[in-house]
């Protein structure tokens, strides 16, 4: 969803820790398998509880990371180890959201700088702007105001399912280079990309 968003220039990689306490890796796919597996959505397909489907359980934690494509002088598409953002959100009553970005002002200055800095709860951002396309007139809200609308007042909601396409969700590896090669092969047959690819070509 991030990645459609960004029109496939950036690589969304998420992280999920829930306490062993609280069930760990067990509770996760318990968790996925009632909120985003085929029986999604069914009555009894999940029962109250805090591996069920209202939410995930308190002092899990959630990262989303955040990094680019790049072009080489050969105009090979690279997914390069450069996080520009991370959002992080620990689920407690109350919730706690942490946004970390890398300002473009920053990095186009003089000197250039490269370091994340976090927004502050009380900084303005695109309502939906994480996961729906941006258009002039879009209401700006607070930081806490824009992330509780998809993870819930407390972050227990690892997505949403509001979206026309439901996001797809797997237990993976972290070392995984799934996604980073779904949006690989998403921008090379992207119409923009293909023109792109034109003008580098020509002589």
């Amino acid at each position: 969803m991030h990645a459609r968003r960004a029109a496939w220039r950036l690589v969304f990689r998420r992280f999920v820790r829930i306490p062993p306490e609280a069930g760990g890796e067990g509770c996760l796919r318990e968790h996925l398998a009632a909120t985003h597996g085929p029986a999604a959505g069914r009555s009894g397909a999940a029962a109250e509880g805090p591996c069920g489907w209202n939410g995930l359980p308190s002092g899990t934690t959630a990262l989303l990371l955040e990094t680019p494509l790049a072009l080489s002088a050969d105009v090979e598409l690279h997914s390069i180890p450069l996080v520009l953002a991370a959002q992080v959100r620990v689920v407690r009553p109350g919730g706690g959201f942490t946004f970390l970005h890398v300002p473009r002002l920053t990095v186009s200055g003089s000197p250039r700088r490269l370091s994340l800095e976090p927004l502050g709860e009380q900084d303005l951002v695109p309502q939906m702007g994480s996961v729906s396309p941006r258009f002039d007139g879009h209401p700006l809200v607070r930081v806490r105001q824009s992330c509780v609308l998809c993870h819930g007042p407390d972050g227990g909601k690892l997505g949403t399912s509001m979206m026309q396409l439901p996001p797809r969700t797997e237990v993976l590896a972290p070392a995984n280079t799934v996604e980073e090669g779904r949006v690989l092969r998403a921008k090379r047959e992207s119409e923009s990309f293909r023109a792109l690819l034109r003008f580098f070509r020509e002589p």
